[in-house]
């Protein structure tokens, strides 16, 4: 999985169904499988979003064969990937790092959270900008990097 790929998951129901069932999937189990599949990827995922479909609407199929009951729908639950899991461990992005750029590329992380965010420069500490740039990746931070070294030559 990758950035903007989107995983989904869905779950055929009736109204004979054991609901107590069917909101411990919407509650629990559906989650429970998003977290998996996000942390066999190494990826951060979006919050779950949820609608019902119809048999046979928006290619939803029909349900199985061994489905018994009345008036079905597929409770779908999606979710978006926004990015890659930050590392833990000797192999992180940040300990990959000269402590000059670290520290660079820790200056640009907090400029552009306080411009984003109107806080203070201050306001991360340096292991809140670690994990930003270990989370967004060396291509982002190579990119603050160029920027923040541009900007202090003019």
């Amino acid at each position: 999985m990758k950035k903007n790929d989107t995983a989904q998951m869905a779950i055929w129901y009736c109204e004979e169904d054991d609901h107590r069932k069917l909101e411990w999937w919407r509650k629990e189990g559906c989650q429970e499988q998003l977290d998996a599949s996000a942390r066999y990827y190494g990826v951060n995922m979006s919050p779950l979003r949820w609608y019902e479909l119809e048999p046979g609407e928006n290619d939803a199929g029909v349900p199985p064969d061994d489905c018994q009951g009345t008036n079905y729908k597929l409770l779908v639950a999606e979710a978006d990937v926004i990015g890659k899991a930050a590392k833990t461990g000797p192999t992180t992005f940040v300990q990959n790092l000269d402590f000059k750029d670290l520290e660079m590329l820790r200056k640009a992380t907090r400029e552009t959270y306080a411009k984003a965010t109107g806080h203070p420069v201050t306001l991360l500490s340096d292991n809140a900008c670690d994990e930003l740039i270990d989370e967004l990746g060396p291509d982002v931070t190579e990119k603050l990097l160029y920027e923040a070294l541009h900007a202090t030559k003019h």
